[in-house]
């Protein structure tokens, strides 16, 4: 072999190992550059079962997970600031999963917990990447809320077999109760204060049913529900659902 082709095949080898040599040591996805992906988490909570919106906000001090590569695992997490901002930075290029985790409104996951995953592909070490909104669900029980149901119960007082009135007092601790939406349960029950009001508080939004028990006039051996049928519109709201009569021989 000449000297000339010696040297051509040397440094057809230098250059093959330097290639080689490039590629392990071309730094794989995870820390290590300058880029960046942030986002924002939003949560939209309903009821317990998905029936009614309750309210969309961001959501602070949420965790986000990070996934490097084809990882299988989480790599890293931080935190939702008050806004639900949050960033992943100092990353090379490389593929990235982005997840959360939500409440399944499909109830189809045996935790009743799934998760929500975005992909990125950061094509260099100093890429700035807004990953947008990832949404979330979260579910409230029918007292998580802000709102507030209120009344009175007024007793007319009838002579015995309600043949006339004899006179109409304030119902002291008597029970209220109170049910959600379809619920086929009353959820919730009270009492009359002594002036015969009553207030059911922290409630969310949605369709209630209101009763009270009285004594059937029409001569009746059991009693008969008194219903109202207040609804509830906003975080805040107060419902006076008024004068709700009982009757008493």
């Amino acid at each position: 072999m000449t000297s000339g082709k010696i040297l051509q095949t040397s440094g057809w080898l230098l250059s093959t190992m330097l290639l080689f040599s490039l590629i392990s040591c071309e730094k794989p996805a995870g820390l290590g550059g300058k880029a960046e992906i942030k986002g924002i988490v939003t949560v939209k909570s309903y009821d317990a079962q998905f029936r009614v919106f309750q309210a969309s906000y961001p959501a602070a001090n949420e965790n986000v997970y990070i996934i490097y590569g084809d990882g299988e695992t989480n790599s890293d997490d931080v935190k939702t600031s008050y806004n639900g901002l949050f960033s992943f930075p100092y990353l090379s290029k490389g593929n990235y999963k982005i997840f959360v985790y939500s409440d399944d409104s499909l109830t189809g996951s045996p935790s009743g917990k799934i998760h929500i995953e975005k992909k990125v592909n950061l094509n260099s070490n100093d890429e700035k990447h807004d990953l947008g909104e990832l949404v979330i669900y979260k579910t409230l029980d029918i007292d998580d809320g802000n709102a507030r149901i209120e009344g009175r119960v007024l007793q007319v007082n009838y002579s015995k077999d309600f043949y006339s009135i004899i006179d109409t007092t304030k119902a002291q601790e008597l029970p209220v109760y109170l049910r959600y939406e379809d619920n086929p349960e009353y959820v919730e029950r009270i009492r009359t204060l002594n002036d015969g009001t009553f207030a059911i508080t922290n409630l969310i939004k949605g369709h209630y049913t209101l009763l009270v028990y009285s004594e059937d006039t029409n001569g009746g051996t059991e009693n008969i529900g008194v219903i109202r049928n207040p609804h509830i519109e906003g975080l805040e709201q107060i419902v006076n659902v008024g004068d709700i009569f009982i009757a008493k021989d």
